[in-house]
């Protein structure tokens, strides 16, 4: 079942698997790392992470959809708003998509467990070649 929802400032939203949702969203957030300290925004950042579980996460709190947060005592839903990102943490946030999207070409299982297709649907769908949901 698709339970993760990335929403583009087109307003269409691309859903996925929760597990490729939270891998995304880790590739991302491993790219963001690797920026010059000056690009990246702790901002986006803090976002990112709150939409995944912690590490050490209990999977009793997990119910694919979305998860309970039992450090913050409330339910995260799998939903991105990248339309509600400033312009700045959007560009952001997709050159760390595509920088990990060339990583998991080069290295695939041994970057990450993730399979690149889901990162070119995102991709494509971005630019208007991908499916429409």
């Amino acid at each position: 079942m698709l339970s993760g929802f990335i929403e583009l400032s087109s307003g269409q939203i691309f859903t996925i698997k929760w597990k490729g949702y939270d891998e995304i969203i880790k590739l991302t957030l491993n790219e963001l790392a690797g920026l010059s300290p000056k690009a990246t925004s702790k901002n986006l950042i803090n976002r990112l992470k709150s939409h995944i579980p912690p590490q050490g996460f209990n999977e009793r709190y997990e119910m694919g959809w979305g998860f309970i947060d039992s450090l913050e005592h409330k339910t995260i839903c799998r939903r991105l708003e990248v339309c509600s990102l400033c312009d700045d943490e959007q560009q952001l946030f997709w050159a760390a998509v595509e920088r990990g999207y060339s990583k998991l070409l080069q290295s695939c299982d041994e970057y990450m467990h993730l399979q690149p297709q889901y990162v070119k649907d995102l991709l494509d769908f971005k630019t208007g070649t991908g499916l429409t949901n």
